[in-house]
């Protein structure tokens, strides 16, 4: 089967439109469980950078004592390590109104925010690590033991995150995040001069995450989406 290459912001873009597979990946790849996601409106600033594609997601996630929460997610895929500094200038940027949460009791509050990163070339320092979860700790000073989760001024200023290696997947299928994280390996480029296309093999899937390989296939055929491909084309390094 041939799919369009999600490395290229466009394809990536057409693939988080479908809320389906927005939900799949981003549940897997956070290892929350995601129960629903609707697109945010996209803040004008880093994110706009031609370095960072993002997106954002309110979703509604299930936790272990069965309560639901509602949690902001920032997809972005950085071509190299390099892009730090647009990183952190999107973290500086003010709380928007559509990040605000507005509880039945009339209190507000920011949600809480999980970014995933992709990061499309380059070391980050990690090894042959595939993907890196982020997960910030709180302990005691004194005695360095550590505490439950407490006010959210606490747990939420400092963000989760979720670190995806795409160089580190050419070749990876040990569990299923890794097979499902395959659909960026770039050792499956059909044709070296041109990347817009991967060649897969359908049957090294998992069977929930056809959907992703159908919208990817339905990418490879949309005349539109490759062509914003090419701008991609002309930036991204060519090394594997």
């Amino acid at each position: 089967m041939q799919i369009a290459n999600p490395i290229y912001d466009a394809v990536f873009e057409y693939l988080l439109q479908d809320d389906r597979a927005a939900r799949l990946l981003i549940s897997r790849t956070a290892r929350m469980e995601v129960e629903s996601v609707a697109p945010l409106p996209r803040d004008r600033g880093a994110a706009d950078a031609p370095a960072l594609f993002g997106a954002d997601f309110m979703a509604r996630v299930r936790n272990a004592d069965e309560t639901m929460r509602q949690v902001l997610f920032e997809i972005r895929k950085a071509n190299t390590p390099t892009d730090v500094e647009i990183v952190r200038a999107s973290l500086a940027r003010p709380v928007p109104g559509h990040r605000i949460i507005e509880h039945p009791s009339g209190v507000s509050e920011a949600a809480p925010v999980v970014a995933v990163y992709f990061v499309s070339r380059g070391d980050l320092g990690y090894g042959d690590v595939t993907v890196l979860d982020v997960l910030p700790r709180v302990t005691e000073r004194s005695t360095g033991a550590e505490l439950d989760s407490g006010h959210p001024f606490v747990t939420d200023v400092c963000r989760r995150s979720c670190v995806v290696q795409i160089q580190r997947l050419k070749g990876r299928r040990r569990d299923d995040l890794e097979r499902m994280l395959s659909v960026f390996d770039q050792g499956l480029v059909l044709e070296e001069h041109d990347r817009r296309l991967l060649s897969i093999d359908e049957e090294d899937y998992p069977q929930d995450c056809k959907l992703l390989l159908q919208r990817l296939r339905e990418a490879a055929t949309d005349g539109r989406v490759l062509r914003s491909s090419m701008a991609d084309r002309n930036r991204l390094p060519r090394s594997s």
